[in-house]
C-alpha cells in the first residue's frame, strides 16, 4: 500500500483510499483500476471498487478507506525517506498520495484530505506530498476553506466532537476539522479523540503547507481548459503546480499564464500502456518540451508506453497536407503493425517524421529524441 515506487516522478506512493469513477476520456487504460480489478481484487481497499464492462474492469464509483487506526495513516511519519532521492542527495523524498484512487473524488469526505494535509505539516523538511486529481474544483474547494480562519478570531469555545465543533466554529477550517472527525468513528466509550486539540492545533497552523505540490491531470486539449483554471487559482495562492499529460491521447498547447509560472510549476508528459494502448504523436510531446524549455518551465518525459519511437520517414509535401499530424496505420504482410507519425508542421522544426513500433513499455523506453528529461520544480522553504 505504502512504499518505494517505481513511478519514475516520485520516491514512494502513500494508499490510504481506494475506488475512483470515470471521469474523463483518459481514465480509460488506467492501471489503477486494471490492477483493482485483477491483482488486488480481494484487497481490502479495493474490493468490489470495479465492474466488468466489456471484460475489463472499470472504476464503479464505490470508494473505501482504511480504519482509522491502520498504521498506514501514520506511515509518511516513520519513513525514513528515499536512499537516493529523485530531488539528490539530502533533499527531501516525494510522496505521490493515493496513486491508486482520486483524494479529491467529489462524493468523498474531504475529512481524509484534511488528514493527509494535516500528515503534511508534520513531515515538512523530510517529505513533499505529491496530491494529483481529475477534480481540482474540489481540490480548490477543500483550500479554500482550509485558508478561511477569519471566524477563529473570537473566544476560545471548547468542542469536542464533530457536531460540537461544527455548533461552536463557524470557519472553513473547523468545517474541514470536523468531517476529519467524522472519518474517525465514534471512540470508545469514555474516551477522548485521538486527534489535534482543536483550539492548540490546526486552528494556528500556517495557510500552506509549502511542502505539498498540487497536480491535475489532462490528457488532451479540452480536458486542459477545463480542470486549468482551477489549477491557475491554486498556483496564485503560492503552490507549486504539476500537470500530468499522461496517457497523452490528443494535442495540448500550454496557454502564457502556465508557463509564467516558470520553477514553480511542471509538466509530466507519457504515452499509454497496457493491451489496447494507442500510440502518442511525437509532435505533442515536442510542442510540450519546447514551451517548457522556452519558459524555463520543467519537463519530465515519463514513458512512449507501448507504442515507441523508430526510423525516420520522408513525407511528401500533399501528404502532409492531407494528413497533417494524424497516426497513419502501415500495414505489412507478414511483419509486425508500424504506424506513421505525420508531422504537424511542414518544416519539421519540432523534429522528422518517425515510424511507431509497439516494443512494450520497457523496450520503448523514455528518451524523446535522443535524450531524457527529469527536470523537477524548485523545492521552498
Amino acid at each position: 500500500m505504502s512504499g518505494p515506487s517505481p513511478i519514475e516522478w516520485t520516491d514512494a506512493t502513500w494508499n490510504t483510499i481506494g475506488g475512483c469513477s470515470i471521469r474523463s476520456a483518459g481514465c480509460g487504460p488506467c492501471y489503477a483500476q486494471q490492477l483493482a480489478g485483477t491483482r488486488l481484487y480481494t484487497h481490502p481497499l479495493y474490493a468490489g471498487t470495479t465492474t466488468r464492462l466489456k471484460g475489463k474492469p472499470v472504476f464503479n464509483g464505490r470508494l473505501t478507506a482504511l480504519p482509522f487506526d491502520h498504521p498506514t495513516w501514520t506511515w509518511p511519519l516513520r519513513w525514513r525517506g528515499a536512499r537516493a532521492p529523485i530531488l539528490g542527495p539530502g533533499r527531501p523524498s516525494l510522496i505521490f498520495v493515493g496513486d491508486m484512487s482520486d483524494l479529491f473524488h467529489e462524493a468523498r469526505s474531504l475529512g481524509y484530505a484534511m488528514r493527509v494535509w494535516m500528515t503534511a505539516y508534520r513531515v515538512a523538511g523530510r517529505h513533499i506530498l505529491q496530491l494529483l486529481t481529475k477534480r481540482p474544483e474540489v481540490m480548490l474547494d477543500f483550500v479554500r476553506r482550509w485558508q478561511d480562519v477569519e471566524a477563529e478570531d473570537g473566544d476560545i469555545i471548547m468542542a469536542n466532537g464533530p457536531l460540537d465543533v461544527r455548533a461552536a466554529h463557524s470557519s472553513g477550517r473547523s468545517g474541514l476539522f470536523a468531517d476529519y472527525l467524522d472519518t474517525m468513528g465514534a471512540p470508545p466509550a469514555g474516551a477522548a479523540y485521538p486527534a489535534y486539540d482543536w483550539m492548540e492545533g490546526p486552528r494556528w497552523w500556517p495557510d500552506r503547507p509549502t511542502n505539498v505540490w498540487l497536480g491535475f491531470s489532462a490528457e488532451r486539449q479540452p480536458e486542459f481548459n477545463a480542470r486549468w483554471p482551477a489549477m491557475r487559482t491554486l498556483a496564485a495562492l503560492g503552490f507549486t503546480i504539476f500537470l500530468s499529460y499522461e496517457p497523452a491521447i490528443g494535442p495540448l498547447n500550454l496557454p502564457d499564464d502556465f508557463l509564467a509560472l516558470g520553477r514553480r510549476a511542471q509538466v509530466i508528459a507519457g504515452g499509454m500502456s497496457g493491451r489496447d494502448a494507442e500510440p502518442a504523436h511525437p509532435d505533442w510531446f515536442r510542442v510540450l518540451r519546447d514551451q517548457c524549455r522556452g519558459a524555463s518551465l520543467p519537463f519530465f518525459f515519463k514513458q512512449w508506453g507501448e507504442w515507441g519511437t523508430d526510423a525516420p520517414f520522408s513525407v511528401d509535401v500533399s501528404a502532409r497536407r492531407v494528413y497533417r499530424g494524424e497516426i497513419q496505420t502501415l500495414l505489412m504482410p507478414g511483419s509486425r503493425t508500424i504506424k506513421l507519425a505525420i508531422p504537424t508542421r511542414d518544416d519539421d522544426a519540432l523534429g522528422p517524421p518517425l515510424t511507431l513500433v509497439r516494443y512494450g513499455k520497457r523496450i520503448a523506453g523514455r528518451s524523446l529524441d535522443g535524450v531524457e528529461h527529469d527536470e523537477m520544480p524548485e523545492v521552498r522553504a
